[in-house]
């Protein structure tokens, strides 16, 4: 960001400290200060004289009308070293300064007292005053760029619509005068956002910004709208420039958990949610995010009595209903419940997508096929509102291989692949292509599965098994051979110990490494297929039944299976 005018940020934190300091001391000094009121005239030579007092009130409303943190301070620098401005008009504009900052940047200015002692009849401080309090007020045709200025401050106390477009009309009086002023770019900024034209309200804090580099008040209400717009982290790295002392105030800390907690950064959000907490209790935002990053660290006890006081504020709240759900599922292990509050918050937000995807995903876990199918219709209708949605894709492609639809699935697949693949997405894509018998894209994505993760057993056994598929069992021995000396899961032994039996041309060899293999995993499908080809090819049918038997009993919907049911019960061998 750029920071002219300002040489380093130490110079920033020290000018806003002695702001407040600098106001009083004024105030107290104020009284000493005695002076001739200069005329304006011309000189022996006739060169026109400059007015010092006209000079130094014009230096004076400059830096006013800038309103900057920094341009308060130096305004009140200039009055302490005003020697032509009468007494009266150091004095209220000192106190002009002063109420100013109160009122746009009250976090500067402690526990200072108000200056009292100013004239209520003058027409700059009865002005400033209506405006505060929101009175529409009628200039003459010859205000000054800082009498037009104040009437728009009232967006500063009233955030209501009204008060945008006095402050907008304000606005354009002022900006007649074509001169710089953060405060103004600030206060467009505050109106603009009231009205919904956040992209308008951004350019202007950065306009604010541009001016005065020190306006905290622009960085804050800047990040909030970067955070809406979901560029969190720009908005953190905005708030990390903002000056220390700042950053000890409530306001910041609260911006700053904000954005922490919208990036994601949730370590880092957790303690500055807390210490916002801790000062504000009954906080609900905060009460609700703290509730949130306990659940993400399953720190589900304490996360209960968060939720249960938050149910008093809103208890339909979408995040709320959420993390209930979660709760449920994952600390009580309650998934009946958890669904209740999936179903209620559904019913509020029928197009809420995560909502959608984190409800479908759920009652894609059981077994139940109605659940099953209420889960495809959600997954559905997230993908007519987010046709790119790769969780709606994965939860109907596991339904087309499910329910054996092998052309849909590889269809999936291939919209998936053009998303690029995550890990542990390679499982279902690589089965959507071997059972649509797209065997060269099933080797193609089992070989970039096992350099994906290389020490993934299912990986391991996808790469061989299309190998030995696609008859190169050469490379698959030499794959192979080692790992059978290793120890894995019973399932990955036991597809080692049956892929070996394919690589076998012994009947002999073949026959023991099946009995291994299901010595491994007796639920092993391929296995027990394979002990039933073994003793079909022998005509040996009553163990082939035996072993077919077995395995459609465990997968009666597998094509291998209910091929070889068929012959057997051609052969007069009912498999039920």
């Amino acid at each position: 960001m750029d920071r002219r005018g300002v040489s380093s940020r130490h110079e920033i934190l020290g000018a806003t400290r002695r702001l407040g300091c600098l106001l009083c001391l004024v105030w107290s000094l104020a009284a000493c200060v005695t002076t001739d009121p200069a005329a304006s005239g011309t000189s022996l030579s006739g060169t026109p004289v400059v007015d010092p007092a006209v000079a130094e009130r014009e230096a004076v409303e400059t830096q006013l009308v800038m309103g900057g943190p920094l341009s308060l301070v130096a305004a009140v620098e200039l009055l302490g070293t005003a020697s032509a401005l009468p007494a009266d008009r150091v004095l209220v504009y000192r106190w002009l300064a002063y109420e100013m900052a109160r009122l746009a940047y009250p976090e500067l200015m402690g526990s200072f007292e108000p200056i009292r002692d100013v004239p209520q009849t003058d027409p700059l401080v009865k002005l400033f005053i209506e405006a505060r309090n929101g009175r529409p007020v009628i200039l003459p045709a010859n205000a000054s760029a800082l009498e037009e200025l104040l009437p728009a401050l009232l967006m500063f106390r009233f955030r209501t619509s009204e008060a945008a477009d006095q402050a907008m009309a304000a606005l354009e009086r002022f900006a007649r005068f074509g001169v710089a002023s953060s405060l103004a770019s600030l206060v467009r900024g505050l109106a603009l956002e009231r009205t919904g034209e956040n992209a308008s309200a951004m350019v202007a804090y950065r306009q604010s910004l541009t001016l005065a580099p020190d306006n905290y008040q622009s960085q804050l209400a800047l990040a909030a709208l970067l955070v809406k717009a979901s560029q969190a982290p720009e908005a953190i790295q905005l708030l990390e420039t903002v000056d220390q002392l700042v950053k000890r105030t409530i306001l910041y800390r609260r911006a700053y958990a904000g954005a922490l907690y919208a990036a994601a950064r949730y370590s880092e959000a957790l303690p500055v949610i807390t210490s916002v907490l801790l000062e504000e209790p009954t906080n609900s935002a905060f009460v609700l995010m703290r509730a949130h990053l306990l659940v993400e660290g399953k720190e589900y006890r304490q996360a209960l009595p968060l939720l249960d006081a938050y149910a008093s504020v809103n208890a339909l709240d979408r995040l709320y209903l959420l993390l209930r759900a979660r709760v449920a599922l994952e600390h009580n292990r309650d998934r009946r419940n958890a669904l209740v509050y999936l179903r209620r918050a559904l019913e509020r937000y029928p197009s809420d997508v995560s909502l959608m995807i984190y409800t479908a995903n759920l009652l894609n876990t059981g077994s139940n096929s109605q659940e099953q199918a209420e889960a495809q219709l959600l997954a559905a209708a997230v993908l007519q509102l987010e046709p790119a949605s790769r969780e709606a894709l994965l939860i109907l492609l596991a339904a087309d291989l499910r329910n054996g639809d092998f052309v849909t699935a590889a269809g999936r697949a291939d919209s998936l692949r053009l998303m690029g693949l995550r890990p542990n997405e390679y499982e279902l894509v690589y089965r959507a292509y071997r059972n649509a018998e797209h065997f060269e894209l099933a080797l193609v994505i089992a070989a970039e599965w096992r350099e994906a993760s290389p020490n993934a057993e299912p990986a391991r056994i996808a790469y061989l098994t299309m190998l030995v598929d696609s008859g190169q069992k050469a490379l698959a021995a030499t794959i192979l051979t080692p790992l059978l000396t290793t120890r894995g899961s019973a399932a990955y032994n036991a597809s080692l110990h049956w892929l070996n039996s394919r690589l076998q041309t012994n009947p002999e060899a073949i026959l023991n490494s099946l009995r291994t293999a299901l010595v491994e995993d007796s639920m092993n499908v391929d296995a027990l297929v394979g002990m039933y080809d073994y003793y079909a090819d022998t005509r040996d049918y009553q163990r082939a039944a035996f072993y077919l038997r077995q395995a459609f009993a465990i997968a009666p919907n597998r094509r291998e299976v209910l091929s070889r049911r068929t012959t057997m019960n051609q052969l007069g061998y009912v498999i039920p």
